[in-house]
């Protein structure tokens, strides 16, 4: 399907595109029409759109500006200009903001079809060209998933089979690097999770490769993200820029995506052997327990250690339980460190954070037990692929949160839940444009589905129509005391959709954005 939007000022000029072109026989689906830039916008957000014919010289905002808003929200979209002057000025600048063609006023109706035929040619071929580059890209992914999972072999066969011509020689050298996230520095829902890895991965590949054939792929446990890099044959020079690379692509994370990662490098090897390369820097991983962001070659063999010493985890659990009941969480929280302390200093490994993991579960479920509270509500569910804490970084977020978690529900169940709900309020406030629920709770330390229960309990007004009203009220002091148009509010809270702005705002107040502010003007007319 193919839909088109005419935006014009000129009601007579939009007509005579519509009218005038048979544009179901020339396979447009669906024809909208915008008589100014804001209404196309609109339609813009409520409706897919593919081609754009857009008039330039429009009151309040031009073609050109609305083509700078397309470049930013609908990209995707062709944008053919028209205009009654042959400005060359207009004509470089439509082009240099990414518009597909630019044609005079009056426009003949067989050219307009031209050209349109034309966009829709050129669009169908990016889909298409997108559509194949997709498919390659999984295949290429799920190849190397299988081929580090050892469930298949990269024989000549097998790659050419799945690369094409992308594929690498069996005899190439190839090194791997293992890039694991030791811990988030900020709270993300799962999708928000995804969307950073998504990032960190396109980041790799750009700051490590540097143009070297390979690729990024996450593994088959989804935990690891692992760079295959083609061609590595000086292997000494190759991995001495990797591990400086390296270095600065873990400085990069911690500064522009919110998370320490450690990066462990291999030695270069022919395709065949990069199972086992692989396999000797998840070992080096499964050692690398303090969660620093770190760069392991195995050229070195630093600075991950094995441990010269077992750690005994500690049986007195009794005391954390009777703690965490009493809400004492001074001494909650340095009895973690001192322990946590304990594990870096006796060189504890995976094996020890896990056992530290399983007994702090227990003091969970043994209070929430005599509590009757939910296990559930309390440390929220685990994520798709979620595995355990794995380093002490980790193992140290998880137990924080776990644990303020459970002496705020002890304090709401003293009833002293004022102070909280009065640090929620504030916190949206804060945040109004993109608050949500899931970023209030990380904030507070409870689970999402707890916090509304919570919030609706104290207040008898749900979290979610709790900011919608705040959203109102900041509205309503915006379209009374700034000349922000109703748009850039729209856009200030969030509303990716300016007609259910529009309409939560009239459902709210009795009056559109519009209507209001020239009541308020009026009246202030009225008493000056």
């Amino acid at each position: 399907m193919t839909s088109l939007l005419v935006v014009d000022d000129e009601p007579f000029a939009v007509k005579a595109i519509l009218k005038g072109i048979d544009w179901a026989g020339a396979g447009i689906d669906r024809v909208h029409a915008a008589y100014d830039a804001e209404e196309a916008m609109e339609i813009l957000r409520e409706h897919p759109v593919d081609i754009v014919l857009c008039d330039i010289e429009m009151p309040e905002m031009n073609g050109l500006e609305l083509q700078e808003w397309i470049n930013g929200n609908k990209p995707n979209a062709v944008t053919v200009f028209l205009t009654g002057h042959a400005n060359f000025a207009f004509a470089q600048q439509a082009l240099r903001l990414g518009g597909y063609d630019y044609l005079l006023k009056p426009v003949k109706h067989d050219l307009l079809l031209e050209v349109v035929q034309r966009a829709k040619d050129k669009l169908r071929k990016e889909r298409e060209r997108s559509l194949w580059d997709g498919q390659k890209s999984i295949i290429a992914e799920r190849f190397w998933q299988d081929v580090l999972a050892m469930r298949t072999v990269p024989s000549e066969a097998n790659l050419r089979r799945a690369l094409g011509e992308d594929a690498p020689e069996p005899s190439s050298l190839m090194a791997v690097v293992l890039i694991s996230v030791e811990y988030w520095h900020k709270e993300f829902t799962f999708h928000e999770e995804e969307l950073m890895e998504y990032a960190i991965r396109n980041a790799a590949e750009e700051l490590l490769l540097q143009g070297r054939p390979g690729r990024a792929v996450q593994d088959a446990a989804g935990s690891n993200l692992v760079l295959l890099s083609v061609g590595a044959d000086e292997p000494t020079a190759y991995q001495q820029g990797m591990e400086e690379r390296c270095g600065r692509f873990v400085s990069a994370c911690a500064e522009h995506f919110y998370c320490t990662v450690s990066s462990f490098v291999g030695s270069p090897v022919p395709v065949a052997g990069i199972a086992d390369a692989y396999g000797i820097l998840l070992d080096a991983e499964r050692r690398h327990i303090s969660g620093e962001g770190i760069v392991y070659s195995e050229r070195k063999g630093e600075p991950v250690r094995p441990a010269t010493r077992q750690f005994v985890v500690p049986l007195a659990w009794d005391n954390w339980m009777t703690l965490l009941e009493a809400g004492k969480s001074d001494s909650l929280m340095q009895r973690l460190d001192t322990l946590l302390e304990e594990l870096r200093s006796r060189d504890g490994d995976a094996e020890a954070v896990e056992a530290v993991y399983h007994s702090l579960l227990h003091v969970v479920y043994h209070v929430a037990h005599k509590k009757g509270w939910s296990v559930r509500s309390w440390i929220g569910g685990r994520r798709p692929g979620e595995e355990p804490p794995r380093t002490i970084a980790q193992l140290k977020a998880w137990a924080e949160r776990t644990l303020l978690s459970g002496l705020w529900n002890l304090e709401q169940d003293d009833g002293t839940n004022a102070r909280l709900i009065d640090q929620i309020k504030a916190y949206i406030q804060t945040r109004l444009k993109d608050v949500t629920r899931e970023e209030i709770a990380a904030n507070v330390y409870l689970n999402a589905t707890y916090l509304s229960r919570l919030f609706k309990k104290e207040t008898g007004h749900s979290l979610v129509h709790y900011i919608i009203d705040a959203k109102i009220r900041r509205a309503k002091v915006m379209l009374t005391e700034s000349r922000s148009s109703v748009l850039e509010i729209c856009d200030s809270l969030g509303y990716e959709n300016f007609s259910h702005f529009s309409k939560t705002f009239k459902k709210i107040v009795g009056l559109s954005p519009l209507e209001y502010r020239k009541r308020y003007q009026t009246l202030m007319a009225d008493k000056s």
